[in-house]
């Protein structure tokens, strides 16, 4: 079963590679074009599901699980699709309470290989290893006899794969803050103008964005499209709440379901003496966010393990966390000798947040993981942040791919 499920790895590794070396681009207005042909070619009717569409900045895939559990709790059959993972491929799909499990994950993935091997080259490119996640995702959907599917947005709105969904009963947009600006937009509003594209005709709309400048951008364009505009005061909990609400949860259940949604990574703590947190946080809204969480926890020092900072948005975030650290451990895997310009990179980026500071780089994040191990105190706190990958990496430390892909949970 699990020799199956490598290779099912192996292909969609194989997509991500062959994307890289091709000579073709990749145009973001694409994505949903091609996503709607896979799913024509692999007979999947949209309109067989009720469909809430999320993005957002910040807490999107918070939000999609929490609206998921909500749905769970009140014996809907109800799927959920977000990425990225963050150990393992079967944890971006799920029905109930489990995950996809490894042997109908690979089965389908054949299936789509197969289709996808079938269709002659056209304008809009081969299909990209998260469409055919996604296509696996609405297949286990199908299998499985879902009546609702809780779906979060990759990367945007407009121009995201999951953009193919047609008529959503539900479009959430959490928050807008800067982050994938190379995509969506050097400024706020072209940021939520991309992410409005997940409203669409007939939709009810939900929003706990607070700039009233951007919740302009969304009034116009449900009035545009003629969808319900509803705006929630609060925080992710309280949108998630609103829209299970709207889906008929009754609150007794809601309460129950906010209680019980977890997700892995998110300022999740897996050790105590010393204390170490797991933490997805890459951008300035979710840093800060990861500041207000630290606040609530007492600990001596703080070790901090961080990406290198290549993008903007992730210098943005970290500068936050930079000035609240005593230990700083830079790491991002790679060859040995691009340490040296990594140590340019994070000079140039962070110098003046920097100073005074003890920083060490690593290119092994398991070498910087067991730095900090050694010179932390049992009072002190190793937060790891910044990045999908370095906590899904070091991670295994405590849940290991094999307990996930067996118990088909994450905790």
């Amino acid at each position: 079963m699990l020799s199956e499920y490598k290779k099912a790895r192996e292909y969609l590794e194989g997509l991500i590679a062959a994307s890289k070396e091709s000579k073709v681009r990749d145009f973001p207005d694409l994505r949903a074009k091609r996503m709607s042909r896979l799913m024509n070619l692999l007979g999947i009717n949209q309109a067989d599901f009720k469909i809430i569409h999320i993005t957002g900045t910040a807490g999107k895939g918070s939000t999609a699980n929490m609206i998921h559990s909500c749905l769970v709790v009140a014996e809907n059959r109800a799927g959920l699709y977000t990425s990225p993972h963050l150990t393992t491929l079967i944890e971006r799909i799920k029905v109930g309470d489990q995950y996809i499990s490894p042997r109908d994950f690979s089965k389908l993935v054949n299936r789509v290989k197969r289709v996808a091997a079938g269709v002659k080259k056209t304008s809009l490119g081969p299909f990209s290893y998260f469409e055919v996640l996604l296509a696996v995702a609405f297949l286990y959907f199908r299998q499985t006899k879902c009546e609702y599917v809780v779906l979060e947005a990759g990367v945007g709105g407009r121009r995201d794969s999951t953009n193919f969904v047609r008529r959503p009963l539900v479009s959430v947009i959490t928050n807008i803050g800067l982050d994938h600006t190379y995509v969506l937009g050097k400024n706020l509003k072209q940021i939520a103008s991309d992410k409005a594209g997940v409203i669409k005709k007939g939709s009810k709309f939900f929003t706990a964005e607070k700039k009233q400048s951007l919740l302009a951008v969304f009034k116009k364009r449900c009035q545009k499209v003629g969808a319900d505009f509803v705006f929630v005061k609060g925080d992710n909990e309280e949108l998630a709440a609103a829209v299970a609400g709207e889906l008929a949860v009754s609150k007794s259940k809601i309460k129950t379901a906010l209680k019980r949604a977890r997700l892995p990574g998110r300022f999740e703590l897996v050790q105590k003496k010393p204390l170490i947190i797991l933490d997805v946080a890459h951008n300035t809204l979710k840093m800060q966010r990861t500041l207000k969480n630290l606040k609530k926890i007492k600990y001596k020092r703080l070790h901090l393990i961080l990406s290198v900072p290549f993008s903007g948005p992730l210098i943005a975030a970290e500068k936050l966390i930079i000035a609240k650290a005593d230990f700083i451990y830079f790491s991002h895997e790679t060859l040995k000798w691009q340490a040296v310009s990594y140590r340019r990179t994070i000079q140039k980026s962070l110098g003046k947040q920097l100073a005074q500071k003890n920083f060490l780089i690593f290119t092994d994040p398991e070498a910087a993981l067991n730095k900090a191990l050694k010179q932390a105190q049992v009072q002190d706190l190793i937060l790891i942040t910044s990045s999908f990958y370095l906590a899904g990496m070091l991670g295994r430390r405590w849940r290991s791919e094999n307990f996930i892909l067996t118990k088909r949970r994450p905790f």
